[in-house]
């Protein structure tokens, strides 16, 4: 398809139309599973931002030549 016939057919509507019903979810579907999935990745976030505060903390460790666990 060329240019001009994409843009012929963006004048004319008919492919807003399709899109728009194309983009839209069934009713039922709306919202349902969000809230599971949203703590979920609240979960992920949390143990993430654990494990990234260890590893700074054994990569300052390694930088002054201590060990974690020696005072």
């Amino acid at each position: 398809m060329t240019r001009r016939a994409i843009l012929a057919r963006l004048a004319s509507g008919e492919a807003a139309s399709a899109e728009s019903r194309a983009q839209s979810a069934p009713a039922g579907w709306q919202g349902a599973g969000i809230d599971p999935i949203d703590r979920w990745l609240a979960m992920l976030r949390k143990a993430l931002e654990q494990n990234y505060d260890r590893l700074d903390e054994v990569v300052m460790a390694m930088k002054t030549g201590r060990r974690k666990d020696m005072p």
